[in-house]
């Protein structure tokens, strides 16, 4: 009995230790916690005689509490927009460097990648074929345009039936010349069906030389549909008016113009798409687009356009 009576006040006493450990930090924190005194709350709704109410309850530390609390309530927004503001201005200046250090780089290695793209166009076993290729390339332009010529003189007679009467009205005259244009149209549509059907006959197995060709037939032929039809517009034929009324001078420089923006478009396209089927980075296509703009600007800068000065042919019949 002495050692059961003694193993229950063991117990006893453990169940009270751990009743004091476990109740005591609890009874501290809500004691601190009730010691602390609350933030003041504005009333609801707040006037002005709640307001002078609620003054009148507070002490001196209690309202400079409250002044303090509300200060930094409004002055906390303005100072996270500001840090997000400068952060965004932070983070867009990051990436302009970055950039900028991209196309550097790519501009440095534009020669070995230019190399590379190069030797990629090349058969990888056995001797080069580049230059058979460029051979086949030019004389299936040459076959092409011979195509185009056969098609010039099988309708050399309905051109010439398309000559201008003596007295010809503007209306008359724009028709006339609007199916030459077509006409010169089509034209160009035989040229490239002709390269095509060669091109096809000879069929490049080669994935990326067979983009690089039809990327340069479609270069070739956005060229002269766009000198075609600036030839139409701005051009005086045989002593007749151009269509659009502008001197001799300014005619020549905006057809000048606008076959060169078909160059720069035209070789700047198919190099890209080249490039990117080639697997070249796009800040080294960026790059070759930047050259290309740029001495689209230097051709544009050297003879610039001018449309001043006396139309030549502007009355209309």
């Amino acid at each position: 009995m002495h050692a059961v009576g003694r193993m229950c006040r063991a117990i006893a006493v453990g169940l009270l230790a751990v009743a004091v450990v476990g109740v005591g930090p609890a009874f501290a924190q809500s004691k601190s916690s009730k010691s602390r005194p609350d933030a003041t709350a504005l009333p609801e709704p707040l006037t002005h005689d709640s307001i002078r109410e609620l003054v009148s309850r507070l002490s001196d530390e209690d309202v400079r509490k409250l002044l303090i609390d509300q200060l930094d309530r409004s002055a906390a927004p303005s100072k996270a927009k500001d840090m997000a503001m400068s952060g965004m201005v932070e983070h867009n200046a990051g990436m302009v460097r970055e950039r900028l250090r991209e196309l550097r780089d790519a501009f440095v290695a534009l020669p070995a990648t230019l190399s590379d793209v190069v030797a990629k166009l090349d058969d990888p076993d056995g001797p080069s074929v580049l230059l058979r290729v460029v051979a086949l390339t030019l004389g299936g332009l040459v076959a092409a345009w011979l195509a185009e010529r056969f098609y010039d003189f099988a309708l050399r007679r309905y051109r010439a039936s398309l000559a201008p009467p003596p007295a010809e009205t503007f209306t008359a005259r724009a028709f006339r010349l609007g199916v030459g244009l077509a006409l010169d149209l089509v034209g160009v549509a035989v040229f490239a069906l002709a390269f095509l059907a060669i091109f096809l006959a000879l069929w490049q197995g080669h994935g990326l030389r067979r983009i690089a060709i039809v990327e340069l037939l479609i270069a070739v032929v956005a060229i002269r549909v766009t000198w075609i039809v600036a030839r139409f517009l701005l051009t005086a034929r045989g002593g007749e008016e151009r269509l659009l009324p502008f001197a001799d001078l300014p005619a020549r420089q905006l057809r000048r113009f606008a076959i060169l923006l078909a160059v720069i478009w035209g070789f700047s396209s198919g190099l890209g798409s080249v490039l990117r089927r080639a697997e070249v980075t796009a800040p080294t296509i960026d790059v070759l687009t930047i050259l290309f703009t740029f001495a689209g600007v230097a051709g544009v800068v050297q003879k610039p356009v001018s449309v001043s000065g006396p139309a030549v042919g502007t009355s209309i019949p």
